[in-house]
């Protein structure tokens, strides 16, 4: 027995909001990790610069500048597709660019810089989440592709079945034609 009207009750908006947007707010929950990176590493470009001067023998501008590169390319390509009808192929194309930038940055991050196994795992539970937004969408495409597939097959057995009805009827009249010309052979011989 529900005690407040339809109108009233909150959680049914909540429930529609996440049931239509899933996978947007997944990526933005995902990106998170990844945006607070961008912005500690605009923001501390000397800080981190240094950093890496003294942990690596890379060079900390460039290295810097490389990591900002990746990171922005890498949540753009997470938070900014927007969800295109008919371009799920392309939208996969974008993601894969950003899990790509973003494993670049990840995985040499959590090897070079990250001393406790909290933040390593930290780190790869993120990486994860990325992962599971790819294939999520990857394993959509997927689906989308047999279904169009048999939807074209449906289309073709139809057309086939209208042929073979046809033929079907053809031969029916042709047997019936026949059936009738040794019956009037028969009259006739009598």
């Amino acid at each position: 027995m529900n005690l407040l009207p339809q109108q009233q009750r909150p959680w049914r908006f909540f429930r529609s909001l996440m049931y239509s947007n899933r996978k947007q707010i997944a990526r933005i929950l995902v990106s998170l990790h990844f945006v607070y990176e961008l912005q500690d590493k605009i923001f501390r470009f000397g800080y981190w610069k240094h950093v890496i001067d003294n942990s690596t023998s890379l060079n900390g501008f460039w290295s810097m500048a490389f990591i900002v590169i990746l990171l922005a390319v890498g949540c753009a390509c997470l938070l900014l597709l927007p969800p295109m009808a008919g371009r799920r192929r392309r939208n996969n194309q974008i993601l894969w660019i950003g899990l790509v930038c973003l494993t670049t940055f990840q995985i040499p991050t959590s090897i070079l810089f990250e001393d406790s196994k909290y933040e390593q795992f930290d780190s790869a539970s993120a990486l994860g989440g990325v992962v599971a937004c790819v294939l999520w969408e990857w394993e959509e495409e997927q689906e989308q592709q047999q279904q169009d597939i048999g939807n074209e097959f449906r289309e073709e057995e139809g057309e086939n079945d209208g042929d073979d009805n046809a033929i079907a009827t053809l031969e029916n009249g042709v047997e019936d034609h026949c059936s009738l010309v040794d019956n009037d052979y028969s009259l006739l011989e009598t």
